[in-house]
């Protein structure tokens, strides 16, 4: 019978690449099972739309606006916590149905009633439908101890929350239940929420940075603050195109460290330059798809148009003008993030080699008709090579499509099925790190190379005196220490007395390494709070630092002169040195290297023993 049904119109075959030695997954109830296992029993049949028979059909009838599925959102502003990457993004989390507001959505159905402006004060330029924001009391009150699963989500080129092909694979995972004791935010199984890449879904940017195919700061933010919120909680991923790209490579940087539990990738488009070349390849590429990414691209500039220009590398002159996605990328990724062209980006920014430092049970849907992420740049081989990737590739269904017949969308089926899976079936917890094979030479010669799969060209610069400033930060800290040391050194061998090491300090900065510690300290607290090495160039507030810090080095070492130094006589001193020559020898090298080795030795032993 399933034989039969691959001649139905509109059936399409489905085929699976993975590990010859694939994970083994720990079953909460029964037997272990493969991971390929799994991933082919949760995949349904791929019966899509007859009249849809080829990827551009399919592809081209996303462009058809049907208000699918509705989900609630509600809305919270962060700000980026990563250095040199600064500005704000968005994060929208599913709600239950909450009251209407009594008027209509902007894609049809009741708009819902709430807070509709930024309590932030970083506004939008427009929320959209069924989407409003929390207040402080109820961010605040964000967080438990529960164990229900959450679902990341990462949604696709200049898209948002409100995409019909995310909202098919959310819809059942928050299908309310009648459980009231874990109904949560979302009033069903799971708990879910969008990240909104910087300038999309109406959220606004408050610097010249939008986002790029790499760009995985916000997503390990987002990790993160989730983690901490709910610290019980699994945590799972889910891409769609470039979204899934920017999922990959974070999962591939993160690799075994990584805090979600398992992820699924969608229409992935892999090696950007292979997808992009192709497009270049035919009229409806270019003049079709590559023109309308283009255009919503351009859009976007539009809405930002103030902020973008703050980059004076970008050309509003030349924005205008151009057509295709490649141009928007060589006009404003290139200006923005420093890559000399568009193809230099792509080649840094693909997720073919993220693959290999996977660390988590993942699955990847992909369509081989696909004509925006296409079959050629797949990373069979790569995928082949990591048994914690699974890969269902359908014959048909276009970029991000698989429309079926009355309107449903095939990949919310294996995505939601997966997830479930991963969720009800397996033990999370004792999933076995697996044995990897080595990348290199065969035959078990020696070699001095070594492949780096997550070795990436682009990198945060560092500035001209940046080295200065590492050496400065981390020496001017330990003088205070040194100081302590030293004087604790020097005022032992005089009194031939034990001084306890956890206790030294309360004889010690008496004398003079109060006013240098507490000084430093506020110094190099004052120095991290106002922005650290990206602070001023040429460095002129770091050289005040060091001023200051040596000041206070000195006036503590004249204070501890001005008192006398230690009471101690000369000749009580076991060494027969006078003080002065036994500081002046505590300043050299082998003097502190002394001192630490008594410093080491005092911590086995709680105490300095002069005898």
């Amino acid at each position: 019978m399933s034989s039969l049904l691959n001649y139905w119109p509109g059936a399409c075959t489905t085929s699976f690449t993975h590990s010859d030695d694939p994970l083994i997954l720990p079953s909460k109830t029964g037997p272990a099972r493969a991971l390929p296992e799994l991933c082919k029993d949760i995949t349904p049949p791929c019966n899509l739309n007859p009249l849809l028979f080829n990827g551009h059909l399919q592809t081209c009838w996303t462009a058809v606006k049907v208000d699918g599925p509705p989900i609630h959102y509600k809305r919270r502003t962060f700000e980026s916590e990563t250095v040199g990457i600064e500005g704000h993004f968005t994060c929208d989390f599913v709600v239950a149905p909450p009251a209407p507001a009594g008027k209509t959505a902007k894609d049809g159905g009741p708009e819902d009633d709430g807070l509709r402006e930024d309590p932030l004060g970083v506004g939008h330029t427009e929320l959209p439908p069924r989407t409003t924001y929390f207040t402080e009391q109820e961010y605040e009150g964000l967080g438990s101890n529960d164990t229900k699963p959450l679902l990341i989500t990462l949604h696709g080129l200049s898209g948002g929350s409100y995409e019909v092909y995310l909202r098919h694979v959310l819809a059942p995972l928050v299908e309310q239940i009648k459980d009231e004791s874990s109904l949560g935010l979302s009033g069903g199984e799971w708990e879910c929420l969008v990240i909104n890449s910087r300038g999309c879904a109406g959220s606004k940017i408050t610097n010249s940075i939008l986002y790029n195919a790499r760009a995985t700061w916000d997503v390990r933010q987002v990790v993160k603050w989730c983690r901490q919120r709910w610290p019980n909680r699994p945590l799972f991923g889910i891409g769609y195109s470039l979204g899934g790209n920017i999922l990959t490579n974070y999962i591939g940087e993160e690799g075994s460290s990584c805090l979600l539990s398992a992820a699924v990738v969608v229409s992935n488009p892999w090696k950007l330059e292979v997808s992009s070349l192709a497009l270049k390849r035919t009229w409806i590429g270019m003049n079709v798809y590559s023109a309308a990414m283009g255009k919503n691209m351009r859009a976007l500039f539009d809405l930002h148009r103030e902020q973008i220009l703050v980059n004076k590398s970008i050309s509003e002159e030349r924005i205008v003008k151009l057509k295709y996605l490649h141009e928007f990328d060589r006009e404003v990724q290139c200006a923005t993030w420093g890559y000399p062209t568009e193809t230099a980006y792509y080649r840094d920014a693909t997720s073919v080699d993220s693959v290999l430092d996977i660390r988590i049970p993942t699955f990847v849907v992909h369509a081989k008709d696909d004509p925006i992420a296409c079959d050629e740049s797949v990373p069979y081989e790569e995928v082949r090579q990591n048994p914690y990737v699974v890969l269902c590739a359908t014959s048909g269904g276009g970029h991000l499509s698989w429309f079926e017949l009355g309107g449903g969308r095939w990949h919310a089926k294996p995505a939601v099925g997966f997830l479930n899976a991963m969720a009800r079936e397996v033990d999370l917890s004792k999933i076995e790190p697996h044995a990897l094979p080595s990348y290199g030479p065969r035959g078990g010669h020696k070699t001095p190379f070594a492949f780096e799969a997550m070795r990436r060209k682009m990198h945060m610069q560092e500035s001209p005196h940046c080295l200065a400033r590492i050496i400065l930060l981390s020496i001017l800290p330990s003088f205070s220490a040194i100081t302590t040391a030293k004087i604790a050194f020097i005022w032992s061998l005089s009194s031939q007395k034990t001084l306890p090491f956890f206790a030294f300090t309360r004889f010690c900065t008496p004398v003079g390494t109060i006013p240098f510690s507490c000084g430093t300290s506020s110094s190099f607290s004052v120095y991290r709070i106002c922005g650290g090495f990206f602070l001023s160039e040429p460095p002129v507030f770091d050289f005040v630092f060091c001023c200051v810090a040596v000041g206070f080095e000195l006036v503590g070492f004249f204070i501890f002169d001005l008192l006398g130094g230690p009471d101690f006589d000369e000749d009580d001193l076991p060494t027969g040195l006078p003080p002065r020559l036994l500081l002046a020898f505590a300043e050299t090298p082998l003097g502190m290297g002394a001192i630490f080795t008594i410093c080491v030795g005092s911590v086995q032993s709680q105490s300095f023993e002069i005898s």
